[in-house]
């Protein structure tokens, strides 16, 4: 899908602003990004695939920033759950999207966040 100029601005706005709440802190740019993307018109996968884009970027450039201090043999399991969890993920977002309104979404989906967020 192609984005106008001024969705890709807010686009661009959006996760500059969770990356940098997520770079004080260690985590929230998708708490912050995703909802903040959904409330501007974009779907819920949309927005699930913009902050995946935008912080695996992140996560590559912190790690390759640091990679000195890594250890890869320790980065194997974190890589392959994150590889397994995007597909369910987008695909949970897909199914949340086309068959929920946005009322009865957002109960399950806060719950799923809260414990992600206290894990």
């Amino acid at each position: 899908m192609l984005y106008t100029p001024s969705e890709i601005v807010l686009i661009g706005l959006i996760m500059t602003f969770g990356s940098i709440v997520q770079g004080a802190i260690g985590f929230a740019s998708g708490l912050i990004g995703v909802p903040l993307l959904v409330m501007n018109g974009f779907s819920l996968p949309e927005a699930a695939t913009i902050n995946l884009v935008a912080t695996s970027l992140q996560n590559v450039i912190g790690a390759w920033k640091l990679w000195e201090h890594l250890e890869p043999r320790e980065l194997v399991l974190p890589v392959i759950m994150r590889w397994l969890a995007v597909p369910v993920g987008v695909s949970l977002a897909a199914y949340v999207d086309a068959y929920l309104e946005p009322a009865q979404a957002r109960p399950p989906i806060g719950a799923i966040l809260l414990v992600v967020v206290r894990s």
